[in-house]
């Protein structure tokens, strides 16, 4: 039997164990990417794929009571992720969505947040679905440091 390591899971088991499990979006972040008024862009603490970036709003609103400032700065957020993503990585294609309502698999309802998940063809192939496992080319920190600087100019993109 091989064995994968994956010690970075350990927060988020103890997140889900936990009666009252901590806002992922509230406290301090260490991989964040770039910070705007009403929203903030970082990498998914438990990515599905190389690349995956949250951009969620800095404050606890739910989707439909976002006011119209934070909705079109977190869409302009989502836009230069996209472009960025798209310069640097070069995939083949993206998902892009959000998920409103707990039913419709949002385990955060309350934090208005999109995804953004660079794909490539063949990317994960079978592994998820017949081994449970999903992989990663290096680290959340070493994907930070990397990326922070192709975040500077998100400002001239806004």
């Amino acid at each position: 039997m091989q064995r994968l390591w994956a010690p970075w899971r350990l927060a988020y088991l103890d997140d889900a164990r936990s009666a009252n499990p901590p806002c992922p979006f509230c406290p301090p972040q260490k991989h964040i990417l770039y910070e705007a008024t009403w929203g903030v862009v970082m990498l998914n603490r438990f990515p599905s794929g190389y690349g995956h970036l949250l951009i969620a709003s800095r404050h606890h609103f739910s989707p439909y009571r976002l006011h119209r400032q934070s909705r079109h700065e977190l869409a302009h957020l989502v836009d230069a992720a996209v472009e960025i993503l798209d310069r640097y990585l070069k995939p083949d294609g993206f998902n892009v969505g959000m998920n409103i309502g707990l039913d419709a698999g949002a385990s955060i309802p309350d934090h208005a947040h999109w995804h953004v998940l660079p794909r490539w063809r063949g990317d994960h192939n079978y592994l998820p679905v017949l081994a449970d496992v999903k992989t990663l080319p290096e680290l959340l920190d070493q994907t930070t440091a990397k990326m922070v600087p192709w975040f500077a100019d998100v400002k001239e993109m806004l």
